[in-house]
């Protein structure tokens, strides 16, 4: 992370994995179109030749090891509605394993199309 933005810089190895299970409400009826969810997710990124080469010339200082593969986790919830503007979706994570430097979201409010 770039110590003077705080903007995520990036590596030449990139690893992720996530598990969900979606589930109906048990209260709510089938027609309103809310779902639940839980998920895990990990992942990590990070350069395997000891630096990351578009830095290079431009005065960006950043803290954390770029090459350290550690592995970044998360478990949450999720409410997900089929809207009539299309799908939306709210995240609720829980930060497992992570950097003091990471900057972490709990909440993430997202939507999308149907196709």
């Amino acid at each position: 992370r770039d110590a003077t933005t705080g903007d995520a810089l990036g590596g030449d190895i990139f690893v992720a994995g996530t598990a969900e299970v979606v589930f109906p409400f048990p209260v709510l009826p089938p027609e309103l179109g809310f779902r639940g969810a839980v998920f895990a997710d990990a992942g990590t990124l990070f350069a395997t030749s000891g630096h990351v080469s578009f830095l290079e010339g431009i005065g960006v200082i950043f803290f954390g090891d770029p090459t350290d593969p550690s592995i970044r986790s998360s478990v949450g919830g999720s409410i997900l509605w089929s809207s009539p503007f299309g799908p939306i979706r709210a995240d609720f994570a829980y930060v497992l394993t992570g950097e003091a430097y990471d900057e972490e979201q709990v909440l993430r409010i997202g939507g999308g199309t149907r196709f």
